[in-house]
């Protein structure tokens, strides 16, 4: 599994999936983010994440993700971390979160 992606829409690593030839029967994939939300959960080993969390793209950081299943006839839960490292419409979001902020916070007295 790779350890980060960059959801920036140039056709390489946009998408964070369980890479191919597991040698597992696989039943969850989820990924959360620091606080432990739930940002992205499938139960197919095709779909993957994207950056986003109900369609707003979610900050540059480190999260985790667990992927659940059987290998042989034992359960297996594998946990590890994933950085996404730039998302572009995220600093745009930080932008129009902080800079009006700023501009209040120095025009009080």
């Amino acid at each position: 599994m790779p350890n980060s992606f960059t959801p920036n829409n140039d056709g390489k690593n946009d998408i964070f999936r369980i890479a191919q030839g597991m040698q597992i029967t696989f039943s969850d994939f989820s990924i959360f983010d620091r606080w432990g939300n739930r940002v992205f959960e499938t139960q197919n080993s095709s779909n993957g994440w994207d950056g986003n969390f109900n369609g707003t793209p979610c900050m540059t950081g480190a999260y985790v993700y667990v992927i659940a299943g059987i290998s042989g006839n034992e359960k297996v839960l594998f946990v590890a971390e994933i950085k996404l490292l730039f998302n572009p419409l995220t600093y745009r979001n930080i932008i129009n979160l902080i800079l009006p902020a700023f501009c209040l916070k120095q025009m009080e007295p």
